[in-house]
């Protein structure tokens, strides 16, 4: 991998629409364009991005390692198969973005702009997504996570609208977070605070939602039966105009076919569950075989008889 430290490389570098197999350390790159540039297998360390303008960009299997991000304005930019990590990127604007098997780690997204993005199969370990904006967001079989604090902070998060498919979000802080409208399908919400969060038009349909917080009142209006998914989604969508059914369905269908993202198997019957027909008949033989045995009658056992004589002696005898 080619190594660029020096202004003028990297100036001759960004002249072509390209570029790939290259290691950026130590620059700033608000000083160059990159409005729709197209970077493959690249490495960005400790590059200075603030404030830096992005729009249509596209980064696969990139890494940014101890970048400051902060402010920076990357519109509708694809991130794919990325990781970020030990990053500033508070206040970062990443309106519409599609972001597909992205990882952030330890990076802090307070105040990011992420509404109406697509988000597939990515992972939030961040330090915190306080204030971060997912309205009219897609998001589907990704986590929030936070492995220094034990849960994820997105509190005062606007989620307004968006759409959460398969979404981990086990023990979240999401107080006075804004869930208006929000649609979450098979989400795992266990241990979530949702004190003074904003419920109104949110629905949750078969989710998780063991030990939450939250108005129960309010909780327990928003939580439809998992038989209502399809009534649920169609009154979801009828509210989308043309070009948010757009982004929502193509990131269904990144997510479950390019991508190859399953759905997860669900969980063997219990049990204690009615069993087909033929089980119970074979059950129900075997147990009148069981009776017929028992009330058979039984050999009888020799007979006993003690004569105790005077003496204290005594003898058996057997018929």
């Amino acid at each position: 991998m080619q190594k660029v430290e020096g202004a003028l490389e990297l100036e001759s570098l960004l002249k072509g629409v390209l570029v790939q197999n290259v290691s950026i350390r130590r620059l700033d790159m608000t000083l160059h364009p990159l409005d729709r540039k197209r970077f493959q297998s690249c490495e960005f360390v400790e590059v200075f991005f603030g404030g830096a303008k992005a729009q249509g960009a596209s980064f696969q299997n990139c890494l940014f390692s101890g970048c400051h991000l902060r402010g920076a304005v990357f519109s509708g930019i694809t991130m794919e198969d990325t990781i970020v990590k030990l990053s500033e990127a508070m206040e970062i604007a990443l309106p519409h973005c599609e972001l597909m098997g992205v990882q952030f780690q330890d990076v802090t997204l307070s105040n990011a702009n992420m509404d109406g993005a697509e988000i597939v199969a990515c992972t939030f370990d961040t330090s915190s997504l306080y204030g971060v904006k997912f309205s009219d967001a897609t998001i589907i079989r990704s986590k929030f996570l936070d492995k220094r604090l034990g849960n994820a902070v997105l509190s005062m998060a606007s989620l307004q609208r968006a759409l959460f498919v398969e979404c981990d979000l086990s023990g979240a802080d999401l107080r006075r977070a804004n869930l208006s409208g929000a649609l979450f399908v098979r989400c795992l919400l266990d241990d979530v605070n949702l004190e003074e969060a904003l419920l109104e038009g949110a629905r949750f349909v078969d989710c998780s939602l063991a030990r939450i917080s939250a108005d129960e009142a309010k909780l327990s209006e928003a939580i439809a039966k998992p038989v209502d998914f399809v009534g649920e989604m169609w009154n979801f969508l009828a509210n989308f105009d043309h070009t948010r059914l757009a982004r929502a369905l193509h990131a269904f269908v990144t997510g479950y076919v390019l991508r190859h993202t399953r759905m997860p198997e669900r969980q063997a019957p219990s049990p204690d569950l009615p069993q087909p027909r033929a089980e119970r008949a074979q059950q129900q033989r075997e147990t009148q075989e069981r009776q017929v045995t028992e009330m058979a009658p039984k050999p009888s056992a020799p007979k006993v008889q003690e004569d105790i004589k005077d003496t204290g002696s005594k003898k058996i005898e057997l018929d």
